[in-house]
This record gives C-alpha cells, sequence and structure tokens, in this order.
C-alpha cells in the first residue's frame, strides 16, 4: 500500500492501522520508501477455489466480486480492507454495491486478502475455459515431461 506524504489525514490513520494490525505499509516521502512486513498473507494463506456451482450462477463481473468478498476467510471490515487494498474505503464500497468497478491492477490483491479466486473462476467460466488447481508437486512433473518430450524430439 503506497501513501504519498500529501495525505496526512490517510497517513496518521495507515500509522495507526500498521500499529493495530502490523501490516506492510509502504510510506512515500519523495523517493524514500519505508517498509514493513504483510503478515495477512499469512493469516489468509493461498487462495482457494470456489465451488462451481457459486460461479455458474453469476451474471456479471460485479457479482463475482460481491462472491469474492462474501467467501472471504478473513473477515476484514470495508475500511481495514481498503487501507490494506491502499485505495478509499468509498472507493471499495461503491464497488462492492456495483456502482464502480474493480480496478484491473487490484484483482490479484483483492483475490488473495479474500482468500479465493472468484473473480478469476468467473472470467475462465464466460471465456469457456476450466478454472484447475495444480499442486506444485504436479507443476514440477508437468515441467520435467515437457523437458523429456523436448529431449525426445531433439
Amino acid at each position: 500500500m503506497f501513501i504519498e506524504a500529501s495525505e496526512v489525514t490517510s497517513l496518521f490513520d495507515a500509522n495507526r492501522y500498521v500499529e493495530r494490525h502490523g501490516e506492510q505499509v509502504e510510506l512515500v516521502w519523495g523517493s524514500e520508501q519505508m517498509q514493513r512486513e504483510m503478515p495477512f498473507f499469512e493469516v489468509v494463506g493461498e487462495p482457494e477455489m470456489v465451488a462451481e456451482l457459486l460461479i455458474a450462477r453469476l451474471r456479471h463481473e460485479a457479482d463475482a466480486t460481491v462472491l469474492c468478498w462474501a467467501k472471504r476467510r478473513v473477515r476484514y471490515s470495508i475500511s481495514d480492507a481498503a487501507a490494506i487494498l491502499g485505495m478509499p474505503k468509498s472507493h471499495l464500497s461503491n464497488i462492492l454495491s456495483g456502482k464502480k468497478y474493480l480496478p484491473f491492477d487490484f484483482r490479484i490483491r483483492f483475490q488473495a486478502l479474500c482468500g479465493n479466486w472468484a473473480i478469476r473462476q468467473y472470467e475462465d467460466s464466460v471465456c469457456g475455459f476450466r478454472s484447475v488447481v495444480e499442486t506444485p508437486e504436479q507443476r514440477r512433473i508437468r515441467e520435467l515431461e515437457s523437458q523429456l518430450e523436448a529431449l525426445k524430439a531433439a
């Protein structure tokens, strides 16, 4: 989360939030940046897939955003989540009420904060793709098999 030095009120609020929750905030003072760790990813863990039944019932992207928020594992308030994401809480509230869309550069962070891939799964279903979770072991096996095939072809 970046906070401009000109946003004195937000800076105070962010510092108070960090003291309370111990999350990472990058304070921008000209070219200098101070950083703290982001333990909320340790709390939330790796994002999980949402049930396909729920994804199939979604009508549009705003529904997917609301589903992602509703299925969040850690019950952050809107103001806390907005502070973590680095956006005004009014903007996050408008996103969750369907008045605005979640910016593309916030989608991954929002889904990581919520602990699920609801938005990505919805986009995949609209495009006709199937979202599948791959374990690190499966990924390594797939990579090794492709390397083996490439060696056989050479």
